[in-house]
């Protein structure tokens, strides 16, 4: 029984990466910064090293496609960043 199983999970897998490749033949994925986010260390790790400051990468994506180029940013949230500009310019 359990080596029926294997042999079909296997099987699964490689009718799924067999169709995944011919999908993917021609798109290229490029990931690029658009910037940093500085922040405090806290925000990210349940309230540790409070106080300290980081900075992160801003990722966001180009998919080069056979029918053109797309951008995925997801930006940021406008309540967000008027409570940032708020801040910044008092």
């Amino acid at each position: 029984m359990k080596k029926k199983l294997f042999t079909a999970a296997s099987a699964l897998a490689f009718l799924v990466s067999v169709s995944t490749s011919k999908a993917a033949e021609g798109i290229k994925l490029y990931q690029v910064s658009s910037g940093q986010l500085e922040l405090d260390k806290g925000w990210l790790t349940a309230m540790r090293d409070v106080g300290k400051r980081i900075k992160i990468p801003v990722a966001m994506y180009i998919i080069d496609h056979p029918k053109g180029l797309v951008v995925y940013d997801t930006g940021m949230a406008d309540d967000v960043f008027r409570r940032w500009l708020c801040c910044l310019l008092g």
